[in-house]
Parts: structure tokens; C-alpha cells; sequence
């Protein structure tokens, strides 16, 4: 369906870090969630969201091999459902700071650990599996002599051109490891050689939402695309709107501002705007409160909120 001026809507998903279960089982959950945060918030928008074309980057089977090697990875898909299924008990007013301290498992066990430790390198260090884990996926992807990090920066590149080409609205919503390749594939596009005289250097992304992001930490800055350029030249300019979801006690995404961190972007007019807000993420997996999960940050109010404003072109 034809969205702002005209032009039609395209949603692009990726995901972060972590195990992955085949394509066909997560993007189903990202979908479900999706569907159902609006029917819920704002059902009128429904139509909106079944006509937009909606691409699904799923780099698990790359992330899988250097996590797991050659084991077979053993994923409960009842588990996933659980998740959602338990999250969608929630009416949306009920996203609050009580009924995140009381679940089970709280406070969860990364926050405990990095209580205090004010930089993602810090935390990185931390003696924990669940950190160890983070770790090797941002690693690996930051890792020059592997090439992981250009086959799944490709692998989101590949559908932004494609919806560029067709001239649509594009919103990308990204978790975790997965907003430090949209980045990355935004500043490609905007400052390469490569794409500098094309559509692709001067189209834009209309709408970003960035989910347990780590992109505001000091470590993870440093390793960006662009981080060596000079002045506005390391930040990418094709980024219209950008809003972040930041999680309490998620600690990958840490306690910095994002809108603090990439103000620049904002004061030179390279973006309109860049926001963060911070959420209370219900999702329990395992038994134990997860903070940083995706269906948690997927079904909150402030998703659907954000999705619905771009799919009536507000």
C-alpha cells in the first residue's frame, strides 16, 4: 500500500546476537509480534502494516557456525512461543517498573554483574557466560581477518538497495548486534566511494528503531564504520528519524544516551531527529526475567507506537 507521497512502505528486521533457530522460526516471532502490537495499540493500522512489504535479514546460520561449530544447535521453539505468548498477556498500560521487578528472577543475572561498570569494555571482561557469549558475536563481527562481518553487513544491504530502488519508505528495526550492522550499512551506502554518485548515497532511511543496542558505548563506537573520519564524515547521512529502545538493567545497551552520543548528527542536519527512551522489558525466558530479549522489546507499547506513526506516514 502506497504510504507518504505516494510511495509504498517497506519494513526491514534484523536481529542480534546469540543462537538462532532457523530463519523460518524467528521471523515468524518478529512478525506475530509485530501484527500483534498493532492490532492491540492501534488496530486501525493494521491494514497499513498487511500491505507493507516486510524483509527479514537473518544472518543465524553464519553466527551459529563460529557459536556452536559444527553441533547441531538445539533451539526449543516452544520456548520462543512461550515468551511472546506470556508477553502478549500484558495490556499495554501494564509495561511498568513494578511488574518488572516482580518477575521471576529479578534482578536479572548480567545486570548483577555489570552493576556499576560505566564502559562496554568493562563489561566485556566480566567472568560470566552470559557476557562471554556477548562477546564473541561483537568480537567476531569486529574480527577483520573473519569474514562475518561483510557477509551479514551485505546480507541488510542487499534489501535496502532493493527497497531504495523501488523508490518505497524504509523502516529498519534492529536488536542488538543487529543495529551495529544497520549502522554500518547506513555510513556504507551514505559515504563510500562506491555509492557516492548513485540513488543509494542519496536515498534515505526514514525511520530507524534500534532495540538493546550496544552503539552508545565507547568500545563499540571505536569499531564503527567511519570511526577514523574526519569530522561529520564518520557519521552516516541517510538516517531521517532514529529512535532507541533502551531496556532497565539490559546491560548490553549500557547507560548512555544515544541521542547524547550521535547529537552531531542532529546539529549538523544530517538526521531530523534521534531520541531514546527507556523501557521496561517483561520477557522471561528460562524462568528468569531477560531484559535484553527481543520479543520483549518487540511487544512493547512504544514499538507499536513508533510503528504505527511511520506506517500512517506521521
Amino acid at each position: 500500500m502506497a504510504g507518504k507521497n505516494g510511495r509504498k512502505n517497506t519494513i526491514i528486521l534484523i536481529h542480534g546476537r546469540g543462537l538462532k533457530p532457523p530463519r523460518q522460526d524467528l521471523e515468524a516471532a518478529w512478525r506475530d509480534a509485530l501484527h500483534f502490537i498493532i492490532k492491540r495499540d492501534h488496530p486501525s493500522r493494521l491494514p497499513l502494516l498487511e500491505k507493507a512489504r516486510i524483509d527479514f535479514v537473518y544472518y543465524g546460520h553464519y553466527s551459529n557456525t563460529f557459536l556452536n561449530g559444527s553441533k547441531p544447535v538445539s533451539i526449543n521453539p516452544r520456548d520462543r512461543n512461550e515468551v511472546l505468548e506470556r508477553l502478549t498477556r500484558y495490556r499495554a498500560n501494564e509495561f511498568t517498573e513494578a511488574n518488572f521487578k516482580g518477575l521471576p528472577g529479578y534482578p536479572p543475572r548480567g545486570e548483577r554483574f555489570s552493576h556499576g561498570l560505566g564502559s562496554f569494555a568493562q563489561k566485556l571482561h566480566l567472568g560470566t557466560r552470559l557476557v562471554e557469549l556477548a562477546a564473541r558475536d561483537i568480537r567476531e563481527y569486529w574480527n577483520d581477518n573473519v569474514r562475518f562481518g561483510k557477509k551479514v553487513r551485505y546480507k541488510l544491504l542487499d534489501p535496502i538497495r532493493e527497497a531504495m530502488d523501488r523508490g518505497d519508505r524504509i523502516m529498519v528495526m534492529a536488536h542488538s548486534l543487529g543495529t551495529i550492522i544497520a549502522y554500518d550499512a547506513f555510513w556504507i551506502l551514505s559515504r563510500c566511494e562506491k555509492y557516492k554518485n548513485t540513488r543509494y548515497g542519496h536515498s534515505k532511511i526514514d525511520f530507524w528503531l534500534t532495540m538493546g543496542s550496544p552503539l552508545a558505548e565507547d568500545t563499540a563506537m571505536q569499531h564503527l564504520q567511519g570511526a577514523k573520519a574526519e569530522g561529520l564524515g564518520r557519521y552516516p547521512s541517510n538516517v531521517r528519524n532514529w529512535l532507541n529502545l533502551c531496556a532497565y538493567e539490559d546491560y548490553i545497551c549500557g547507560r548512555r544516551c544515544m541521542a547524547e552520543k550521535f547529537q552531531p548528527m542532529v546539529e549538523s542536519g544530517l538526521s531530523e531527529s534521534i531520541e531514546q527512551k527507556r523501557i521496561y522489558n517483561l520477557a522471561v525466558r528460562e524462568g528468569k526475567c531477560s531484559p535484553h530479549n527481543p520479543m520483549g522489546y518487540l511487544i512493547h507499547p512504544e514499538t507499536s507506537h513508533a510503528l504505527s506513526r511511520w506506517l500512517s506516514g506521521d
